[in-house]
C-alpha cells in the first residue's frame, strides 16, 4: 500500500490471530482495531471456518461465516472506516476434512457481501 500510495500514512494495526474463525475475530475488532479508528480494515478469514473434522461439518458453515463477516463490515463502516475483504487462499487438497472442497461456497459468500455492502474484495 505504501508503494501504491506514497503520500498516504500507512500504519498497520495488529488486529489478527492465527487459527481462528470469522466469529472469533469479532473479539479482536473491538479491543485491538476499533479504538484506533482506522480508515481501512482488511478482513481475511475463511480457511479455519471451512475446516472441520473428517466426515464432519465445517467449523463455521458458509451462511454463518457470511453473517459474521457482515457484522464486522457493519461495525467498521459504522465507525467511518472502509473495508477490504480478502478471499481465502486454496486449502491443502490432500486434507481429508473437506476444507478445500468447501471453499467455493465461502468465496461465493464474499462475492455477495462485496456487492451487497459495496466493499472491496481481493479475490
Amino acid at each position: 500500500m505504501r508503494k501504491q500510495f506514497p503520500r498516504a500514512t500507512v500504519t498497520p494495526i495488529a488486529g489478527f490471530k492465527g487459527g481462528i474463525t470469522a466469529k472469533a475475530a469479532m473479539a479482536l475488532l473491538d479491543p485491538s482495531v476499533s479504538p484506533q479508528k482506522p480508515d481501512l480494515v482488511v478482513i481475511a478469514f475463511g480457511l479455519n471456518d471451512a475446516a472441520g473434522p473428517v466426515n464432519g461439518p465445517p467449523t463455521n458453515p458458509p451462511a454463518k461465516y457470511k453473517e459474521d463477516r457482515l457484522t464486522m463490515i457493519k461495525k467498521v463502516k459504522g465507525a467511518g472506516g472502509e473495508v477490504l475483504l480478502v478471499s481465502p487462499f486454496q486449502g491443502n487438497p490432500f486434507l481429508k476434512n473437506g476444507m478445500s472442497q468447501r471453499l467455493p461456497e465461502y468465496r461465493k459468500a464474499l462475492l455477495e457481501l462485496s456487492k451487497d455492502e459495496d466493499v472491496g474484495l481481493a479475490d
